[in-house]
């Protein structure tokens, strides 16, 4: 066999960036929304059975206090927002480097639809209109459909 020599390429390897952070921060709020939400329903829990002296499951029976519960929701709630907020800025931030041709780790999000349509247009300058007009608002000509 014939020795091969072996050769030393430079590659771009796309890591990291501020989308990649985005989308680390984005699962951090949403797993402590989880949590927080969590732990809000069991010491909300917690109070309703000292308060009331009953030791059951606490549903039902004077078990939750409202404004935990209410609190709880409200933690769900904010953690699920910014993890949607965070990944839209992300995948912003991901096809404005792909318009520019930068590579971007990660990958966009959803999928674009294309679409056929059609609209009506005047003939004589192009302005989009309504099937229901009879003038045309930019150029005042007399449509005929």
């Amino acid at each position: 066999m014939a020795d091969v020599k072996i050769k030393k390429k430079n590659v771009q390897v796309a890591s990291g960036g501020a989308e990649s952070s985005l989308d680390v921060w984005s699962v951090f709020f949403l797993l402590g929304g989880i949590v927080s939400a969590a732990a809000l329903l069991w010491y909300s829990g917690e109070i309703g059975r000292d308060l009331s002296g009953y030791y059951d499951n606490g549903w039902g029976q004077k078990g939750f206090d409202l404004t935990y519960v209410i609190l709880s929701f409200y933690a769900l709630l904010s953690g699920i927002f910014t993890k949607v907020l965070l990944s839209g800025a992300s995948d912003v931030i991901r096809l404005l480097k792909k318009q520019c041709n930068i590579p971007y780790a990660g990958n966009i999000t959803g999928d674009i639809e294309i679409f056929q349509s059609s609209v009506y247009v005047c003939n004589a300058c192009d302005t989009v209109v309504n099937y229901k007009q009879n003038t045309c608002s930019n150029c005042e000509e007399q449509l005929v459909f």
